[in-house]
């Protein structure tokens, strides 16, 4: 039952967000391209979100990484990670959930670090426009250490693969 995870290891709305998104101890990386996560006001839902898109951006390859601080799954006994994502035409881009636990939390060494794809549910591009899909209740609970979780987003700006999702409500829920 949800009333048993009480604790919060970590959450974010980006509702405090303008512009490129800078949270403390996360990252925001473009690994290939010019386009960064920035911060979108949805209109329908009067909120605000994480969105990425390599749309016009004339990029052969986009590639951008939005990494949460590092969250300590060694205190508690069962974690689960829950956040939404929608889609503005998502044009054959690619949006991946991960999780490694050997990061070191620097730039440098992304590409060295141990990422898994989570099993996570997010928006498929034939979803209707502006509709918000949650993950589902993803289980962290076999992971130790100190973990990172990557929202990695692909595309070019190539017109069929330009799209652009919105990332919003990121939760890591504890007991």
């Amino acid at each position: 039952p949800m009333e048993d995870f009480k604790t919060i290891l970590l959450e974010e709305d980006f509702e405090t967000q303008s512009g490129e998104i800078e949270l403390p101890n996360w990252l925001n990386y473009r690994e290939e391209g010019t386009k960064s996560w920035r911060s979108y006001t949805d209109s329908y839902s009067q909120s605000k979100a994480a969105r990425i898109g390599s749309r016009n951006s004339t990029d052969d390859l986009t590639v951008s990484w939005l990494i949460t601080e590092g969250v300590n799954l060694d205190t508690t006994i069962q974690e689960f990670l829950s956040f939404e994502t929608s889609n503005s035409f998502a044009n054959g881009s690619n949006l991946e959930v991960l999780i490694s636990t050997d990061w070191d939390g620097t730039e440098s060494n992304i590409s060295s670090a141990t990422w898994s794809v989570l099993p996570a549910k997010i928006v498929s591009n034939g979803e209707g426009f502006k509709n918000w899909v949650h993950s589902t209740f993803v289980n962290l609970s076999n992971y130790i250490g100190t973990a990172f979780i990557a929202f990695r987003y692909a595309g070019s700006g190539n017109v069929y693969f330009d799209g652009t999702y919105e990332l919003d409500n990121i939760t890591i829920i504890a007991e």
